[in-house]
C-alpha cells in the first residue's frame, strides 16, 4: 500500500515482537468472557460457546490459532470476546453456517446471527496507516490470502500481521481438528 494512505481502525493483539491485527470494522461489540460452556468436540480452535445473557454463541479460539500459526509465544491470558454479527460477512462464508455449521450443530440450540472470537485480554483498538501494511508479493498472494492473511506490517517493534476474519473462516482453518496423536486418552 502507498505510503499517506488512508488510516485503518484495527485490533491490535500483541505476542512479544510479533502483533496481529484485525479490521475493526469487522467486530460488532467486545466483552470480558464471563460464561462458557465446554464441547466435547475434536475441532482444534472450536471447543466452547459463549454465553451471552440466554443465548449460546459459537466462540473460535483466535488467540490459540495465533499462537500454533505464527509461534510467538504465548501472551496475555486471553479474557475477551468479539462478537460478529454474520451478516458483516461475505455471502460465502454466510452460507458455509446457514448451510454447514449450524445444521450440523442444532441440537446445541446455538444464536445462529452471529459468532464470536477468543482473544488476548489486552487488545486494543487502534488506528494505523494503512501505508504501513506490505502486501505480498504475487507468488504467495492467494495462498496467504485464501487464509485470511491479507497483509504484513513490518515495524521497529516487531512484525504484525493483518488478518481478514471473513476470510479466516472461509478457509476453514479455524474448523481443523485435533490429530489422533495429540488427543489424550
Amino acid at each position: 500500500m502507498s505510503k499517506g494512505s488512508e488510516e485503518l481502525r484495527v485490533l491490535f493483539a500483541r505476542y512479544g515482537r510479533v502483533h496481529v491485527l484485525v479490521n475493526a470494522a469487522q467486530c460488532s461489540s467486545s466483552i470480558f468472557i464471563a460464561r462458557t460452556i465446554s464441547l466435547k468436540s475434536k475441532r482444534r480452535y472450536l471447543r466452547e460457546l459463549l454465553l451471552l445473557e440466554e443465548r449460546r454463541v459459537l466462540l473460535f479460539d483466535l488467540d490459540r490459532f495465533w499462537i500454533e500459526c505464527l509461534r510467538p509465544g504465548a501472551g496475555d491470558a486471553a479474557g475477551l470476546a468479539i462478537v460478529v454479527d454474520l451478516k458483516t460477512f461475505s455471502e460465502p462464508t454466510r452460507d458455509l453456517f446457514s448451510r454447514s455449521v449450524y445444521p450440523a450443530l442444532r441440537r446445541l440450540g446455538l444464536d445462529e446471527k452471529c459468532v464470536a472470537f477468543r482473544i488476548p485480554s489486552d487488545t486494543i483498538v487502534t488506528t494505523i496507516d494503512a501505508g504501513e501494511l506490505v502486501l505480498h508479493g504475487r507468488i504467495v498472494a492467494d495462498r496467504l490470502e485464501a487464509r485470511g492473511l491479507l497483509a504484513l506490517r513490518p515495524k521497529a517493534e516487531g512484525l504484525g500481521f493483518l488478518f481478514d476474519l471473513d476470510l479466516l473462516l472461509r478457509s476453514r482453518l479455524l474448523f481443523s481438528t485435533i490429530p489422533e496423536s495429540e488427543v489424550k486418552a
